[in-house]
């Protein structure tokens, strides 16, 4: 279902079967999204045996998708691939515990790392490793494993850096990467496993402290039941840095705002600015379904992204 127009979809999803002699089945983002027990569907229909998409797709699964031992088998999915944005422990585990009355084996759970630039796979677990976590910077952080072959992995001031025959040499009209590529990604290597935080344009700087944006919004978007699991986090320059959540909601509830502010100081200590509920579907997102907090913050600084 990833659309090929999407470094995962085109080259993961079309370009990695027809490389290896693979049989391919296709279906819309669309259907998807609409339904996702679509997508375990066909595995268990055509007994799919590699899968996968970004965190967020495991996670509407888990919210969505109800168990049916009549028309899931997922017995067959050895390699149950996530990637494209920072993998939460809380949907894999999730997952994993959901779906296991219909087949699901925990160990096909396979965190990855890539981009385009690298012509997409940088670094994945082990097939059939399942997937490990451990904490850093205070925080349940998910190891998307080793340097795929060729490959080399390091870190530069927090940031990711790659280098290896598979990274690409530029844009298309641009000047040639420098290389090793900067990939803008924060992340750590420990025991020579990758491991993501964030995004470097995303990082949040409270009174000298750096705050992920994907910590702040997991914490927010536990915080109360009516709270959907789509939220932006983002810091804005207004005499010094402050904390802005937008957080979609089914409906407005003067509740679910205090119960993210008290998570968030629990949390982390610090005091939102502005807590905005809006309606679903409100959070601009990328085709693929990555939020979009930099078109958010300026929505909102534009004083369009107000909640009630």
């Amino acid at each position: 279902w990833l659309p090929p127009y999407h470094d995962m979809g085109l080259i993961g999803s079309v370009l990695a079967p027809l490389s290896c002699g693979g049989s391919l089945v296709s279906m819309s983002p669309l259907h998807f999204l609409q339904r996702p027990a679509r997508w375990l569907r066909a595995i268990t229909k055509y007994r799919a045996h590699i899968s996968g998409g970004p965190n967020f797709a495991f996670d509407l699964c888990v919210r969505k998708v109800d168990l049916d031992r009549e028309t899931l088998d997922l017995s067959s999915w050895e390699v149950a691939y996530n990637g494209a944005e920072v993998v939460r422990p809380s949907t894999l585990a999730a997952f994993a515990a959901k779906f296991a009355a219909v087949g699901f084996q925990k160990r096909a759970l396979f965190p990855c790392y890539g981009l385009a630039e690298a012509t997409l796979l940088a670094t994945s677990v082990a097939r059939g490793a399942g997937a490990t976590t451990r904490m850093l910077d205070g925080a349940e952080r998910v190891s998307c494993g080793r340097p795929a072959r060729g490959v080399e992995a390091s870190i530069e001031g927090g940031e990711i850096v790659l280098a290896g025959p598979s990274i690409s040499r530029g844009y298309w009209g641009h000047e040639p990467f420098l290389v090793p590529l900067r990939t803008g990604d924060l992340g750590a290597v420990v025991d020579g496993e990758l491991y993501i935080t964030g995004r470097c344009k995303d990082l949040i700087i409270f009174s000298g402290r750096k705050l992920f944006p994907d910590d702040l919004e997991q914490v927010a978007a536990s915080a109360h039941p009516s709270l959907r699991p789509t939220v932006a986090a983002f810091g804005v320059d207004l005499e010094g840095e402050r904390l802005v959540l937008v957080h979609e909601v089914d409906r407005v509830d003067d509740a679910a705002r205090t119960a993210i502010t008290r998570a968030i100081v629990e949390s982390f200590d610090i005091a939102p600015y502005a807590i905005e509920l809006v309606p679903a579907g409100t959070i601009p997102k990328t085709s693929s379904g990555k939020v979009q907090r930099h078109a958010c913050k300026e929505a909102w600084l534009a004083g369009e992204m107000r909640g009630e």
